[in-house]
């Protein structure tokens, strides 16, 4: 609470953050580079064949995403990954669908799309168990509805 407090004053000095969030070598930054872009590379690789072998399912309220097999399945137990994941499709099934509808629609007036929410699984073959994340889908950038996946996978849950 006292950080919050600095932050808002006045007399906040800008170089106090920065010095709590660069680490302290440049060269530990600059090592961490390749580690960064080779995660990146496997989720747009493991996105991409989601896409291409056409294993997201629609169903009634989301959009399903389980991923079973490859050679990133490791990378993609942990949770932070699994969600860079899910919002990466969110980006590029945002893309797809709105060409789609921009071809089908061409001379009509333009309708509002409707965009499901993404739930993505992945297996983690060590304990035999899915480790699960869901995303809000938008129609347009920036358009979020809070809570509602919360609420949606609670309701799959119980039924």
């Amino acid at each position: 609470m006292s950080d919050c407090r600095f932050a808002c004053s006045s007399s906040f000095d800008p170089r106090w953050l920065t010095d709590r969030l660069l680490p302290s070598s440049a060269t530990l930054l600059h090592a961490s580079l390749p580690l960064c872009m080779a995660l990146q590379k496997a989720i747009i690789r493991q996105g991409s064949a989601l896409i291409d072998k056409g294993k997201i399912a629609p169903l009634k309220w989301f959009r399903l995403a389980a991923i079973t097999e490859g050679p990133d399945l490791a990378l993609f137990v942990n949770p932070s990954t699994l969600s860079r994941l899910a919002l990466w499709l969110v980006d590029a099934l945002r893309d797809r669908l709105v060409g789609a509808m921009n071809a089908k629609q061409q001379g009509e007036e333009k309708r509002r799309t409707r965009s499901l929410p993404i739930v993505v699984a992945c297996l983690d073959e060590r304990r035999g168990t899915y480790v699960v994340v869901g995303v809000t889908g938008a129609p347009e950038y920036g358009d979020v509805r809070k809570k509602y996946v919360a609420g949606l996978l609670a309701l799959c849950w119980l039924s």
